[in-house]
Order: structure tokens, then C-alpha cells, then sequence
């Protein structure tokens, strides 16, 4: 994964700004629809004065102009003559930079003076300049992310992906041995879903997992995380939850199904850490024994009891090591 983060990008580019055009604070507006927001990546500004300057900016999307636009009073200027009565920062002109990329309005970077009249033809020379190279970095790292996430997820369901499970279970142990918290994984399988799929074709079949992975998401806690891991195969990866909660979990993702299609239905496994473990392997091999369980009238008694006794013996092996 790299590095650059929008998050640590915009707030580079606010703190740089302060450094560029002297001594101003600074907003850092976004372009999302058609709507500007500011979020943690303004300098320290009162949210009266950041929510001021995202209705007027709002009213500046479509300006056919790119050039800045400087507001010399804010008392003379519609929307904005509160600012200059803020009690906590009272302000006197402001000046909007567009974020232009391709043409494309990303938002706007903002600077202000505590005076009227308080920015000289060269701090709006240097600004543009600026806030046209923070536009570009801020498209590269829009693309960037938009990769990343694609490479993470499956493309299908929108869950996260095989490979993105095992990275995601390992820095989750980490985090819950670090902070001294349980942690649960589930192993969900699909009952049947060969039979669905074959009498009702591959793309009906993709459209039910589709659903499936809604169904999923829709039950799924806020600090879970949910995996698309094979065909009709799905993981949860469940921090500071124990085995009987992420047991209801499942059992809710489970009481949906037959709302996607009345034939479907799944088994579930559960694992949890401390009690299984100590690593990765370990606690996803816990889940797995689990779920095969739940699933033993599918597999047979005879195969269930040699998975039992290869576990077990395993097991026995690690202990002794």
C-alpha cells in the first residue's frame, strides 16, 4: 500500500500554504457533487467561518472563470459579512483559489486576512500558482486511492478480497494483542449455491451474490470487515467482539438470505483470539475447523472426524515445538 493518503495530503497542502503566502490562515475546500465541504484539513478556523465560506463557495463551481477570485471586505460581499463580526476570528478579506485539474473544479483553496484589502496582486499570483500544483497532487492522489481500492476489493460483491483477508486478519491480531482486545473471525459459506447456480445460470448467479455481499454489509457491525474469499465463500473479521456476538451476526446475515432468494441459506463458522491462535494461520484454521463442523451433514462423518483428527494433530505439534 503507499504511502500518500488523501487525508495527509490535504493536510500538507494547507500547511504549506501558510508557508507560501505569509502568515494567513487557510480553508481547504472539496468539490463532492457539487457541494464544498472542509473537513480536519483547514487550519485552525471556527467552524462558523468554515461553514460561511463553504456556502459561498458553493455559489463559485460554476463560475466560467478560473481565475481567483479575491473578496477585498467581506462586509461588502454577500454571505460573508459575518465573518468580519466572528467573535473568535474576525475577518476582514478573503481570496479563493480553484483546484483545477483537466479542467475539472476539485474545490478551492482559500486564504484570508484579518484585514480589508489584505492581499497584494503578487499573494494572488502565488496562490494560483500553488493551489494549482496542490490541484494536481491532489488528482494523482484521488487515482492513486481509487487503484488501491480496486486492487483490495472484488470486483463483484464490492467486499474486500482474498488477498486483502490475510493482510487485514494479520494487522487486525497485531492491533488486538497491542490494545489487549478480543477478536472474533467468522467463515461463511453459501448452502447450495451450486444447485441455485446451475439451474438458474452463471449471470443470475452472480446477481444473487451481489446481494448476498449487500446483505452482508447491511448486518455488518461498523468496526467489521467483510471478504469476498472464493465462489460462494465469505469471512468476517469481527475487533472487540466476542464469539456469542459474532455469532448473532452471522446468524442476522443469515436470517436476510431468503429475502435475495427463498432457496438460500448458509453455514458459519467462528473463531476468536486469545482463545484461538497464537498467529494468522492459526485462528483462520480455527474458523475453517468451524465452519466444516456446521457444515458436517455436507461433508460426511468419516471426512469430518480425519479433519477433526488433522487439526487436533496440529495442534499437538505446535505445543510441543
Amino acid at each position: 500500500m503507499s504511502e500518500l493518503r488523501i487525508d495527509d495530503l490535504l493536510k500538507k497542502i494547507t500547511r504549506h500554504a501558510q508557508a507560501a503566502v505569509g502568515g494567513k490562515e487557510y480553508a481547504l475546500l472539496l468539490n463532492e457533487g457539487g457541494n464544498l465541504f472542509s473537513e480536519s484539513h483547514s487550519s485552525e478556523l471556527p467552524r462558523s467561518v468554515v461553514e460561511a465560506l463553504e456556502v459561498y463557495a458553493g455559489s463559485l463551481v460554476d463560475r466560467e472563470t478560473c481565475e481567483p477570485l479575491v473578496v477585498t471586505n467581506v462586509v461588502d460581499e454577500l454571505n460573508l459579512e459575518s465573518l468580519a463580526q466572528d467573535p473568535t476570528m474576525p475577518l476582514g478579506s478573503v481570496c479563493f483559489a480553484p483546484l483545477l485539474y483537466k479542467n475539472v473544479q476539485l474545490g478551492f483553496l482559500v486564504a484570508l486576512s484579518d484585514r480589508s484589502e489584505g492581499f497584494l496582486p503578487l499573494d494572488v499570483k502565488q496562490l494560483e500558482s500553488y493551489a494549482a500544483q496542490a490541484a494536481v497532487a491532489l488528482a494523482n492522489a484521488k487515482i492513486l486511492s481509487k487503484i488501491e481500492e480496486q486492487a483490495s476489493k472484488d470486483p463483484l460483491t464490492g467486499l474486500f478480497n482474498h488477498r486483502e483477508f490475510h493482510e487485514s486478519v494479520a494487522a487486525e491480531l497485531v492491533s488486538s494483542k497491542e490494545e489487549e482486545k478480543i477478536l472474533s473471525l467468522a467463515m461463511l459459506d453459501l448452502d447450495c449455491f451450486k444447485d441455485v447456480n446451475d439451474e438458474l445460470g452463471h449471470r443470475a448467479g452472480d446477481r444473487l451474490l451481489r446481494l448476498v455481499g449487500e446483505r452482508i454489509l447491511e448486518s455488518l457491525p461498523s468496526q467489521g470487515k467483510a471478504f469476498r474469499i472464493g465462489g460462494d465463500e465469505f469471512a468476517l473479521i469481527l475487533p472487540d467482539i466476542d464469539g456469542k456476538r459474532a455469532r448473532e451476526v452471522a446468524e442476522k446475515i443469515n436470517e436476510s438470505l431468503p429475502k435475495a432468494d427463498p432457496r438460500l441459506s448458509m453455514s458459519f463458522g467462528i473463531a476468536g483470539w486469545p482463545q484461538q491462535g497464537p498467529d494468522k494461520d492459526d485462528l483462520i484454521a480455527a474458523s475453517e475447523l468451524a465452519l466444516r463442523k456446521a457444515k458436517g451433514v455436507q461433508l460426511g462423518q468419516d471426512e469430518l472426524e480425519t479433519e477433526v483428527g488433522d487439526h487436533l494433530s496440529a495442534r499437538a505439534g505446535i505445543e510441543q515445538a
